[in-house]
């Protein structure tokens, strides 16, 4: 849910939004878990700042990102 007034929604894509510690939180299932974002204008930035906090149960050797735009 985009904070702004851009109104850059995501969708999710398997997982859930959960209680978080201040607020909500999303909660991926294993393996194919993502938000989309469709591309914006708004979007199109040349500097940005990105905080998360990540709980992570176990950890597998395979590619996790947190944030990618492409």
């Amino acid at each position: 849910m985009d904070s702004t007034t851009n109104s850059n929604d995501g969708t999710i894509l398997g997982g859930s939004f959960d209680s978080g510690k201040l607020d909500l939180a999303y909660k991926a299932l294993d393996g194919g878990s993502l938000i989309t974002v469709p591309d914006n204008d708004s979007l199109d930035l040349t500097e940005f700042s990105f905080s998360t906090w990540v709980k992570v149960d176990s950890l597998n050797s395979s590619n996790m990102p947190i944030i990618w735009k492409g």
